[in-house]
């Protein structure tokens, strides 16, 4: 209290010293000609700073002050001390927070910015810029119900932009871990918004969850502790509170990958619960999490996380992959960006893109990223691509193991067999333990047992392992002393040949782990590799479940094998034709693309086929057809409205039938309305009864669509012309299982406009009539007698509107007009009156009677600005466009 006191007089005086010196430098009075006025005379009292000024010689006042405030100095030093110190550490560690930032994203940028072609070294590395490489997402979850509409795809800013917890599923070599490193990468450059449509600024963090083994056993338990650890190992020692503060203040993205990679359950179930409390501890931060989608179903993440599915490549993206990585390798093979590189570049691409779209087997493996790395490679040392998997895998690891060197006269020690003879019995180890990394001293110790079998020395194995690490990239450095295959894939290929060398002894591991996710690639692998018999029969010996997981796996080996005994495929392809014959649904669907594959067909054609040719399965295959529409499969179904389109172009009236009979297609609607437009129907000119009466009565021959037009139809007119949408419609768009039903609620005059701008134009009712009953006055389209089968009117008890076509052919007219009875009344171009206010609309309703339905019927539909909720319209023409 006394130095509280003390210091308050102490800056008394010092304000009084300064007051002083004030005082004492003022200049004197300038003369100034003209008095100033004062309109108040009485002089205020001097205050007491002026009463000291004028006793207190100005050089004492300094004096004092000075005294003072040496004194004032000598009392807080120790406090200024001890502020300094607090501020100088602040500054040193803020300092240093923002160094070790600049230096880690940097890293980062190092680490992630270019995708490496494994096998071409020249004098630089051969990369592609990873912003090059697309990556595509579907918003699909993977179990969304069947027969609901399939939300479209989104890219990954737009599911970032609404969703802050992720899981993104794919299978093997989708470019799981190529979309976090491209994340990585974005956020590392700070391009978050011009690249996703993000504005915000995160710190990226990437870490393979297969590496944060050591949190599980309590050594690093938390995310923080082990990014310390990491990054000290790495060269790149951050202050001990910066991962910790950074996840605190929410201002992080955590990208974790591969927690199908946490092969035992236990563990991964382990792991789940660890990024659970992850996620609960540091809430506010961006997550995603990548992984296999069966070893995800099993030990599914909670606190809100979205999944989502990686899409395969479209065809567009295969070809700028296949332009990426050629320019990438001519470049490399120039030494430089020229001309010349990018020339030969153009006409590399052209030769493997037409390679790929002129084999399909290969055409359905190209929409996988890593396969298509590798048939880009194999086709640039091969020029020739082979048809199955096993064979491309094989051809792969054997470049990438050093056919390219002897090529260039760089001959190895080891050929590429014997190497393969080392690395097989690796991959097969680490697969049965279930394991993706090893330590170096441990791989180092595996390999020195080896080496001797294929000739080599067991002291070459650190040699080995770095040449086969340079050279080919089928090992790759995980982290500090840590090795791993580069992909899963490869491990399952290696260890698929190892069983295939050694087929009496490890056989029986293949079939006792038959219904293990983490074995059925080797298993396929197997199967391309070898006589697969054994298997199949192993696989069909077992009962199996209500799913038939046993068969279709025995199909699959069947259609992969590059051998198996005629009975065993003929058993095979029996029971599963009898499934298929009896299941509906997605068994259905998965039953008939196993028998497209062991057909080599196009499980496109091959459900194409079934609805044209097969009655009794004709819906069943549209089902199927519609379900690839909707999967995420980007490439697959780009290939079902490709193929549709051609069918339907061709005029297959029974197939376009036959999806108008569904009652959902929302991924086909827009394929089908194109189709739809199409078909008109021609109406010969001449004589015909019209109405009750019978009356004789002429017109010209002209064309009539088949079926009112539908809402899919309806709503690229809206979006084309701007005009408002019929009122039931939300948010501009018809409801999507209402696609391929007839627009309604649209007045006169949007219909005629809609012709117009179809260049069509409405029907009179004498052309309505006579496309509607023919020449001989029938009552109903299809003859004189009521039949409620035929038609869509009260007496179906329906209740509202039905997709066009549903009640075709037997419910046609005698031109094969659908629906001119039931469903929607139609507007037609004539007047009801002669004022000319109302016009006259033509073939009844879905709650019109037996007596309404009648071809002779006709209704007056006041004025042309009114919409009704029965009421749609079908256009005629000069000239048809389908037939």
């Amino acid at each position: 209290m006394r130095k509280i006191l003390l210091l308050s007089a102490l800056i008394c005086v010092l304000l009084l010293s300064l007051g002083g010196m004030a005082a004492a430098q003022t200049p004197p009075p300038t003369y100034t000609p003209y008095p100033t006025y004062t309109p108040y005379p009485t002089a205020a009292a001097p205050s007491v700073v002026e009463r000291t000024q004028s006793q207190l010689p100005w050089w004492l006042a300094g004096f004092a002050g000075l005294l003072f405030g040496g004194v004032l100095v000598w009392l807080l030093k120790p406090a200024f001390e001890r502020l300094g110190n607090a501020l100088a550490d602040a500054l040193s560690r803020l300092g240093s927070g923002w160094g070790f930032r600049r230096r880690y994203l940097a890293h980062l940028v190092d680490e992630y910015r270019g995708l490496n072609i494994r096998g071409l070294k020249t004098r630089a590395p051969v990369t592609v810029e990873l912003e090059q490489v697309y990556v595509s997402l579907s918003a699909q979850v993977p179990d969304v119900a069947l027969g609901r509409p399939a939300p479209p795809p989104k890219s990954i800013g737009q599911a970032m932009a609404q969703h802050d917890r992720l899981v993104i599923l794919g299978g093997p070599g989708t470019g799981k871990t190529t979309l976090l490193a491209y994340l990585t990468l974005t956020y590392a450059r700070g391009q978050a918004q011009e690249r996703l449509g993000l504005k915000e600024k995160r710190l990226p963090i990437l870490v393979p969850l297969r590496q944060l083994r050591q949190v599980l056993t309590g050594r690093g338990s938390t995310l923080p502790d082990f990014l310390t650890h990491w990054y000290t190992e790495l060269g790149l020692p951050p202050p001990a509170p910066f991962f910790e503060q950074a996840l605190r203040d929410g201002h992080c993205l955590v990208l974790l990958d591969g927690l199908d990679e946490v092969a035992d359950e236990a563990e991964r179930r382990k792991m789940v619960e660890w990024v659970d409390r992850l996620v609960t501890v540091y809430p506010q931060n961006r997550y995603v999490v990548t992984s296999r989608p069966p070893g995800y179903e099993g030990t599914p993440l909670e606190n809100g996380f979205t999944v989502l599915r990686i899409r395969d490549f479209t065809a567009d993206e295969v070809r700028q992959f296949a332009a990426n990585w050629c320019l990438a390798v001519e470049i490399a093979a120039q030494g430089e960006d020229n001309s010349t590189a990018r020339r030969r570049a153009r006409d590399a691409a052209q030769d493997l893109v037409g390679a790929i779209e002129g084999n399909a087997d290969i055409r359905r493996l190209a929409v996988n990223p890593l396969l298509l790395s590798i048939i880009a490679l194999v086709h640039r040392y091969r020029a020739t691509l082979p048809r199955r998997r096993a064979e491309l895998y094989t051809e792969c690891v054997d470049v990438l193991l050093g056919h390219w060197d002897t090529a260039k006269g760089l001959e190895r020690q080891l050929s590429p067999g014997k190497k393969r003879a080392v690395l097989q019995p690796l991959a097969l180890s680490l697969h049965r333990e279930e394991r993706r990394d090893i330590a170096r001293p441990e791989l180092e110790q595996r390999v020195s047992a080896l080496l001797p079998r294929v000739g080599g020395e067991a002291g070459d194995a650190a040699g080995f392992l770095d040449e086969v690490r340079e050279r080919s990239g089928l090992l790759v450095e995980t982290g500090v002393g840590s090795y791993a295959f580069s992909h899963l894939t490869f491990q399952e290929y290696l260890a698929a040949r190892e069983v295939v060398e050694r087929t009496e002894e490890l056989r029986d591991l293949l079939i006792a782990c038959a219904d293990d996710e983490w074995w059925q690639e080797v298993m396929l692998l197997y199967a391309g590799l070898t006589d697969a018999t054994p298997i199949i029969d192993a696989l069909l010996l077992v009962k199996d479940d209500e799913q038939c997981g046993r068969l279709l796996l025995a199909g699959r080996c069947v259609a992969e094998a590059v051998q198996v005994d005629e009975r065993a495929r003929r058993q095979v392809i029996g029971t599963l034709e009898e499934t298929f014959a009896a299941c509906t649904g997605e068994l259905f669907l998965r039953t008939g693309q196993v028998l497209a594959e062991i057909a080599g067909e196009d499980g496109v054609e091959y459900f194409l086929r079934l609805a044209r040719d097969d009655p009794e399965r004709r819906q069943a295959a549209v089902w199927a057809l519609g379900e690839m529409a909707r999967q995420p499969n980007e490439a697959l179904r780009e290939r079902v409205v490709a193929r549709l389109q051609i069918a339907l172009d061709a005029l297959d009236d029974v197939l376009l039938s036959a999806f108008l009979q569904m009652e959902w297609n929302p991924a086909l609607s827009p394929m089908l309305a194109a189709a739809l437009d199409r078909r008109m129907v021609q109406v010969p000119g001449g004589d015909f009864l019209m109405g009750d009466e019978r009356k004789r009565r002429t017109v010209g021959e002209f064309c009539i669509d088949r079926y009112p037009v539908t809402n899919a139809q309806y709503r690229r007119f809206v979006e084309a012309t701007g005009r408002k949408p019929p009122g039931y419609w939300k948010e501009g768009s018809y409801p999507l299982e209402k696609a391929l039903h007839p627009v309604v609620n649209v007045t006169w005059h949007d219909a005629a406009a809609y012709a117009a701008w179809a260049g069509k134009r409405l029907p009179t009712e004498e052309e309505w009539e006579k496309a509607a009953r023919g020449t001989d006055g029938r009552e109903y389209p299809w003859g004189d007698e009521f039949d409620p089968a035929r038609c869509n009117t009260k007496e179906s008890g329906i209740g509202g509107t039905t997709p066009v076509g549903k009640y075709s052919p037997e419910g046609d007219s005698p031109y094969g007009c659908a629906d001119m009875a039931g469903n929607v009344w139609e507007w037609t171009d004539s007047w009801w009156d002669r004022r000319r206010v109302y016009r006259v609309a033509r073939g009844s309703a879905w709650y019109s009677d037996r007596r309404g339905a009648r071809c002779a019927v006709r209704v007056c539909r006041g004025p042309p600005y009114f919409s009704y909720v029965s009421i749609g319209f079908r256009c005629v023409s000069p000239v048809c466009s389908g037939s």
